[in-house]
């Protein structure tokens, strides 16, 4: 793998799954990029468990197990679980920088794996800025071109 290392929100992933969100477009490209291997994209264990809260929210069973072995399967991913490092962190990026615990365990995360950016359409992200730049999808698509 090459390219800039980006940590993924949750956002990206839902985008890049459904047709009907303003992003979609985006995301999916930027997933097909990241199997491009032109660049290294991280989850965190907390971006998982946001997109598997919409499939149980939906009630969709299939659909979550689909994308739990997209995950598993994928040679792309780098996973990282939330371990005692990664919420140690992140107790100093939420007091930092005022981040929701969810987005501070996900800057952590990039962080700690040597992040270039955080793959994100969440505008919170930007009070990150000074530890791990926010960038969209599409912004991420023009860098990689």
């Amino acid at each position: 793998m090459s390219g800039p290392v980006v940590v993924l929100d949750t956002g990206i992933l839902v985008g890049a799954k459904d047709p009907h969100a303003t992003e979609h477009v985006e995301c999916a490209r930027s997933l097909d990029l990241a199997h491009e291997h032109r660049f290294v994209p991280l989850l965190s264990a907390i971006t998982v468990a946001g997109v598997c809260v919409g499939y149980r929210l939906e009630d969709d069973e299939r659909g979550r197990q689909v994308f739990l072995d997209y995950v598993r399967s994928a040679d792309v991913f780098g996973l990282r679980p939330v371990d005692l490092e990664v919420a140690e962190a992140a107790g100093q990026v939420r007091a930092q920088f005022g981040l929701r615990l969810p987005d501070a365990i996900l800057v952590a995360t990039g962080l700690l794996g040597s992040a270039d950016f955080v793959a994100t359409h969440d505008f919170a992200f930007g009070r990150s800025n000074g530890a791990l730049a926010p960038i969209s999808a599409g912004a991420l698509i023009a860098k990689l071109r």
